[in-house]
């Protein structure tokens, strides 16, 4: 569409994208899955019933920072939730490549986790 000379130019700082799932895995329950990421539970709290995990990553390339979180899904039975999010340079990607690179990050990441989305 031809650019309307009224429309203020708009640039872009950072680019947040965020995936959040909810998953059942196979041969493993999300307990197991989750405890393979942390030591041993606090002692003298009580009985453990679960754990979950968060990890921060700084810049990496045009990626300016990164988040994954795991825990049990409180949507399914036994099941675990991941949520990743990451944060790139605007002035680095574009919004039409930015859906692209996000895309790559987050399945990079999953497989990073042991993890792999069945279609």
């Amino acid at each position: 569409t031809p650019k309307d000379d009224t429309s203020p130019e708009i640039s872009f700082k950072a680019f947040a994208v965020a995936l959040g799932l909810h998953a059942k895995l196979e041969g493993k329950s999300g307990r197991e899955y989750l405890g393979g990421f942390v030591g041993r539970p606090l002692d003298k709290l009580g009985p453990p019933t679960g754990t979950g995990i968060v990890y921060y990553f700084g810049p990496d390339g045009e990626r300016q920072s990164a988040t994954i979180t795991a825990d049990m899904s409180a949507l399914i039975t036994d099941g675990v939730y991941v949520r990743l999010h990451g944060m790139w340079n605007g002035t680095k990607v574009s919004s039409e490549s930015i859906g692209g690179i996000a895309e790559k990050y987050f399945g990079h990441a999953l497989e990073t986790m042991g993890l792999r989305l069945q279609r």
